[in-house]
C-alpha cells in the first residue's frame, strides 16, 4: 500500500517498484491478456493443424476448465465466501447451492 510523503509524492512502503497509475496497469493487463490469447490461438490452431480434428482440443479446453473451477472453488470455500458474498443466486441453481425449498408461491397471483 503506498502512502503519501511531505511532498505530496506516493512511495512505496515495500521499496520495490511503483505504483501505476489506473491507465497504465489498464494498459498493461490488457497487453498481457492479448498475448495469453495470442499464445492459446496458435497452440489450439496447431493442434487442429496437426491433428485435423476439434475433438482433441475441446477435450483439452474442458480440462482446462475444470481444473481452474475446482482451484476457484477451493479458494471460494477457504475464504469461507458463499454464493451470496458474490451475489445471490436465483432458481433452480439457487435452490441446489441453498439446500433449502424455495419460498412458496401459493396464494400469490
Amino acid at each position: 500500500m503506498a502512502r503519501r510523503e511531505e511532498g505530496g509524492e506516493e512511495a512505496s512502503s515495500d521499496g520495490g517498484e511503483p505504483e501505476l497509475s489506473r491507465k497504465e496497469f489498464t494498459l498493461l493487463l490488457v497487453r498481457d491478456i492479448g498475448i495469453a490469447g495470442i499464445l492459446v490461438a496458435i497452440v489450439f490452431g496447431t493442434m487442429f493443424v496437426l491433428v485435423r480434428s476439434l475433438v482433441p482440443g475441446q477435450v483439452l479446453h474442458a480440462a482446462i476448465d475444470l481444473v481452474n473451477g475446482t482451484l476457484a472453488g477451493r479458494v471460494v470455500k477457504r475464504l469461507g465466501a458463499g454464493p451470496a458474498a458474490a451475489g445471490d443466486v436465483g432458481g433452480a441453481i439457487g435452490f441446489m447451492l441453498r439446500k433449502r425449498p424455495l419460498p412458496s408461491t401459493a396464494g400469490q397471483s
